[in-house]
């Protein structure tokens, strides 16, 4: 049991929090410590706006863009983290040593069938685990329409944005143009009378 909760440690900590897959060529920002994957850090500093200065992704402590080092020794745990067989078999419950076959919505924890006796009296809604995963993919596929969703109204609201701005920017200048032409014009009107 300690062996498989260290191996999932393990396998866990070899994680990009930009990407969430095992880190690809991971780096490591050299102020605050945090790891990422280098191509995953370039690409947040590439669509930040806050440039030349970033915050770190987890404790948002400022740094330049290219103020990050390879991290070698990273990188080979993670070639190492691969190749750990993942465990075989289903998740067993650590104190009775029986499979975990359901799931209480109420506690959102897995129960052996020992366990299912001490819930049911407590009015827990119990399901198979395959059922609440099932249920859980599609509140997960839900949101996640919802947030894609959500993100595609705000760069299409940037998208209009930033049109917005084009448009506002060429006025300024044109306006900008129409008033020194008539500058000049009066600037050569005037000369003109005095001439005369």
């Amino acid at each position: 049991m300690a062996a498989r909760s260290q191996v999932k440690h393990l396998q866990e900590s070899v994680i990009c929090s930009i990407c969430l897959a095992s880190f690809n060529d991971p780096v490591i920002l050299i102020k605050c410590g945090h790891n990422f994957c280098r191509s995953c850090i370039t690409q947040y500093c590439t669509e930040s706006e806050t440039s030349p200065w970033y915050l770190c992704p987890q404790c948002r402590e400022p740094f330049r863009e290219g103020e990050f080092q390879a991290n070698r020794e990273l990188r080979n745990v993670v070639e190492i983290a691969k190749n750990i067989p993942e465990p075989r078999g289903k998740k067993v419950c650590e104190k009775h040593e029986e499979l975990l076959k359901l799931f209480c919505e109420v506690d959102q924890t897995l129960i052996c069938l020992v366990f299912r006796d001490s819930h049911s009296n407590k009015d827990h809604s119990l399901l198979p685990v395959e059922e609440a995963a099932l249920d859980y993919k599609e509140q997960i596929q839900r949101h996640l329409e919802s947030l894609k969703k959500e993100r595609d109204e705000i760069l299409s609201y940037k998208s209009s944005m930033e049109n917005t701005s084009q448009e506002l920017l060429v006025g300024a200048v044109l306006t900008q143009r129409q008033n020194l032409h008539w500058d000049v014009i009066d600037t050569l009107l005037s000369l003109t009378e005095e001439v005369q």
